[in-house]
């Protein structure tokens, strides 16, 4: 088309769309195109029209059918794409059709993609869902968000945001739901006492449609994305290089149960190694579902829609097997927070609920298997899947358990739940009751048959935990009210209800004198320490994803006090500790993550105080510093340049996140967090090389390390055999080991093997304590974390001494203080020598782009990470010209220059907080294509 350099893109091209997944569940790309407030829909497609004739007729045709593959005049084929999709394809390209968006070199601006897609579907008689979604999602915030959540998953057996619920239903049928109501929900049309007229109801209508249209195109990026690093060496760019797996055709694809193909990624298939993380492999439940759904799209397939065999046979238990169990396993608990075969977890919901979610999928990633969602199985097949589980669900509990008794397996029984009914908690559940309930259940409480809730009796029959469960997770058309879910209500919040419940009930009167007292705030240095803390633990464990700003993640607002209040300090901690997956991981250690409750409790204080919310504490009081002497900080300069210097240069810039030269970083993190931070180190370090763990290496060119480590340090010579269980050491594998590690391990252990001080390369005595085996072990498995343990009491190599000399080196070089003079929290004891007179300025020479200058900075920046032959990271093969050749020279750029904090990839732009110039990052890209094989 009008001879545009062609761009090889395999499948649906997404480019920049999926550098951002998983930030906010949109991608930027959509951003911005989503309305057109400001131009009618009729001159929309006016403009769509003309650019279509200027652009697209000469290959398309007048009519759009003129490729029989991309018949865009077909309505059913557009309904199978979605307008997220068709607007990504014309933007950034797809197989032999060039990127027409801005971004990638083509004349279309967002709006102009909008357009022409707007064109496609007035020309093909269906609604344009994207001119829509913007007024639509106004009309939702306010009208229908309160109680189906800001993303529309908050009801259980409604989930607005769940593409097989929305695909088994028409416009007309979700309209006149909106407009008329259905059970407990109101009408909401203005004929009906509600407040929208016709426009909102489809308003609202094309912003559901186009939500889950979005968050497939999101799901098919990552996928997308690893499909490049894990699949395309072997399968090859258009899928088809495996003659028996032709992954870009949908017929074949349609062959296969979604059950199998999850279970070949998962646990492998043949020569095809494993990739799920309960296999060995790299890839979580998210991961797996996201490279399906791009592999489904990207052959023209139903995203959501279980694949093949419809209606095959077998009873629930064989049903269970051949399509659960890739993703759930036999145990029905491989998915974090599901467990399908635990009778209390199958309580907790209705088998209306159940039914709903195997038929019509998740958002997160599950397919849709009922047939009404397009999925392969009968509703009498559903139904009998769930008939196993709950015939094989056992209890998770032991019969009557006393609290703190053992249980057996592991555990003790948790204490009862206690609902405390005094007069303050009656009174904030009945507010809360009167603003939330009160639209299903009325003011008596009576509106809803099945939920007696003016029934001592019943709720009696029913117990404090299973309302507070109730009015926390939602139950069937019920939503999910605590904010464990996406709820407002906190868990004293929700107490408090089932408190004014049961008052109003007469089966609890008001506890005279049994007011519980307010919670103390502490004194302000107590709540300082705590948020000092805090500090130091965000520093350390938040600021990679979040940002020293705590502003990076777009839906996470950490440093807007409206954001943080309107979270409530109780929602703050429990989103820590449970995570958010699959991008924000399980903190809290309850749940399987790294972080106590009172160190999630001092985070959320830092983040409190910070913003302005503290309870009297104020900021964080500054750390007192010890004394500084010009003794130590010249002994900690001699100790920082021949330790720290290899990963943070003279200067000590050379690690982006680590800001050992800017005194503005160094006081945020005070002295004691920078000897704190030497002292215990910061993961990871060493990155795993064996293949078989997802590195770069072959157990081979390991043993060949191995081998050229050994007779280094004199332990063998080639031909005679290493101390068991040692191979022979051959003359070839010790040339080969030596290349190796001189082209892969030197930049971190140097030429001489002793850079990283507890990883004695060339010291006899400490190889022959690893063993060879030992040693070979440790390549392949990596050894976190990065930056080593430098504390001799945590096992390194400095005592607290020089580790604080090191700090008051680093605090001196920064001009954070000067010999004889107070500065901060430190006094320096002795003078100084007079300070020489400063150099003239040197001029800074202009920096030269190209391909030379490229390769200094990628040696100096991105060599530790990606190796110096660019394949030292599997998903991001920057040495290969065949995944390069899957992305523009702007797409590299961007993806340098923006980073990938959520994988460990830190922003390099200068725009960004990073250090390089777009000349800088232009070079990096230059010297990666003339250098990629």
């Amino acid at each position: 088309m009008n001879g545009r350099r062609r761009l090889p893109f395999l499948g649906i091209a997404l480019g920049l769309v999926v550098l951002i997944v998983g930030v906010g569940g949109g991608a930027a790309f959509l951003k911005g195109r989503l309305s057109s407030d400001d131009v009618s829909a009729s001159a929309v497609v006016k403009r769509g029209q003309s650019l279509y004739k200027q652009e697209c007729l000469s290959c398309h045709g007048a009519t759009g059918e003129r490729l029989p593959v991309v018949p865009l005049n077909s309505k059913e084929f557009l309904d199978t794409r979605g307008d997220a999709t068709l607007m990504a394809v014309v933007s950034d390209g797809k197989g032999v059709m060039p990127a027409f968006g801005k971004p990638r070199g083509g004349p279309f601006s967002d709006q102009d993609t909008l357009a022409v897609v707007a064109y496609l579907n007035n020309k093909a008689g269906r609604p344009s869902y994207i001119l829509q979604a913007g007024a639509g999602k106004v009309v939702y915030q306010q009208t229908c968000a309160r109680c189906h959540g800001p993303n529309g998953d908050r009801i259980p057996i409604a989930p607005l945001n769940a593409k097989g619920f929305l695909d088994e239903k028409t416009d007309q049928t979700l309209g006149l739901v909106i407009r008329s109501g259905k059970g407990v929900m109101p009408p909401q049309s203005k004929e009906g006492g509600g407040t929208l007229d016709g426009p909102d109801i489809e308003a609202v209508v094309g912003y559901l449609r186009n939500s889950v249209q979005e968050r497939t195109v999101v799901l098919s990026g990552r996928g997308r994305e690893l499909y490049l690093g894990n699949c395309l060496q072997c399968h090859g760019e258009k899928g088809d290089r495996v003659p028996t797996t032709p992954l870009a055709s949908g017929a074949y694809l349609s062959s296969l149960s979604d059950g199998d193909i999850l279970t070949a990624i998962n646990e492998g298939k043949g020569v095809m190694p494993a990739f799920g993380t309960g296999a060995g492999g790299t890839m979580g439940v998210p991961d797996i579902a996201a490279l399906l759904t791009y592999l489904k799209t990207s052959s023209g397939l139903n995203s959501t829609s279980a694949l093949a065999s419809a209606g095959a046979p077998g009873t629930g238990r064989e049903l269970f097997l051949r399509n659960c169990t890739a993703c759930h396993g036999q145990s029905g608990d491989k998915v974090p927070g599901i467990k399908l075969l635990s009778k209390e977890f199958l309580a907790r919901e209705t088998d209306a609920v159940l039914l709903d979610t195997i038929t019509r999928g998740n958002a997160k990633g599950m397919p849709a298997w009922g047939q009404k969602a397009g999925g392969s199985l009968t509703e009498q097949q559903v139904g009998t899947i769930l008939e196993f589980l709950k015939s094989t669900a056992q209890s998770e509990a032991v019969t009557n358990p006393g609290p703190g008794q053992a249980i057996p397996g592991g555990g003790v029984a948790p204490a009862p739940v206690e609902v405390s009914v005094t007069a303050a908690t009656v009174a904030k559940g009945k507010e809360i009751f009167m603003g939330t309930c009160i639209m299903c259940h009325g003011e008596t409480r009576d509106k809803v048959p099945t939920c007696k809730l003016y029934d001592g009796d019943w709720l009696k029959s029913k117990g404090d935990a299973t309302l507070i469960q109730s009015v926390t997770l939602g139950k069937g058309p019920m939503p999910a009210w605590g904010n464990v879910k996406g709820g407002p209500l906190s868990q004293d919040d929700v107490k408090s209800v089932v408190a004014f419940l049961k008052n109003a009930a007469g089966i609890a009167p008001i506890q005279e004198g049994s007011e519980a007292p307010a919670p103390a705030t502490g004194s302000g240095s107590d709540t300082a320490a705590l948020a000092a803390k805090g500090k130091e633990l965000f520093m350390g464990t938040c600021i990679m994803c979040h940002g020293e700003t705590r502003d990076k993640v777009p839906t996470c607002k950490l440093a807007d006090k409206g954001w943080l209040e309107a979270k409530t300090f109780d929602g703050v901690v429990s989103a820590i500790t449970n995570g958010k997956p699959p991008m924000m991981p399980t903190w809290g250690k309850s749940k399987g993550g790294t972080l106590s409750d009172d160190e999630i409790k001092a985070v959320a204080t830092f983040l409190w105080t910070e913003a302005g919310l503290s309870a009297g504490g104020g900021a964080p009081a500054a750390a007192a510093g010890p004394a500084i002497s010009a003794e130590a900080v010249a002994k900690g300069k001699a100790t920082f340049m021949g330790t720290c210097i290899m990963c943070h240069g003279e200067t000590r810039d050379k690690v982006p996140t680590c800001k050992l030269a800017d005194a503005g970083w160094l006081k945020a993190k005070t002295f004691d967090g920078v000897v704190s931070a030497i002292t215990n180190g910061k993961p990871p370090m060493m990155p795993t090389w064996g293949k078989s763990k997802g590195g770069t290496l072959s157990d081979e060119e390991i043993k060949n390390v191995a081998s050229f480590l050994w007779t280094e340090a004199g332990l063998a010579t080639a031909g005679a055999a290493a101390p068991a269980p040692g191979p022979v050491l051959t003359a070839e594998a010790v040339a080969k080991g030596k290349a190796r590690f001189m082209g892969t391990c030197i930049m971190c252990h140097g030429e001489t093997r002793d850079k990283v001080p507890t990883c004695k390369l060339a010291d006899a005595d400490w190889l022959k304590a690893k063993t060879f085996q030992g040693v070979v072990t440790a390549i392949t498995n990596g050894k976190p974390p990065m930056m080593p343990t430098w504390g001799k009491s945590k096992g390194g190599t400095l005592s607290d001494e020089e580790i604080q000399e090191v700090a008051a080196f680093l605090w001196t070089e920064a001009g954070l203080g000067k010999v004889g003079e107070a500065v901060a929290s430190a006094v320096i004891k002795e003078p100084a020598a007079a300070p020489a007179p400063a150099a003239p300025p040197v001029p800074a020479r202009p920096f030269t782009v190209s391909a030379e200058s490229g390769k200094d900075i990628y040696m100096s920046t991105c060599v530790f990470c990606h190796g110096q032959d660019g394949f030292g990271k599997r998903p991001c093969p920057l040495g290969s010209r065949e995944w390069l050749s899957n992305m523009s020279e702007e797409g590299l750029m961007t993806r340098i220059r923006n980073g990938k904090p959520s994988v460990g990839m830190p922003t390099w732009g200068k725009a960004y907080g990073g250090p390089l110039s777009d000349d800088q990052i232009k070079a990096v890209t230059l010297f990666l294509w003339q250098n990629a094989r």
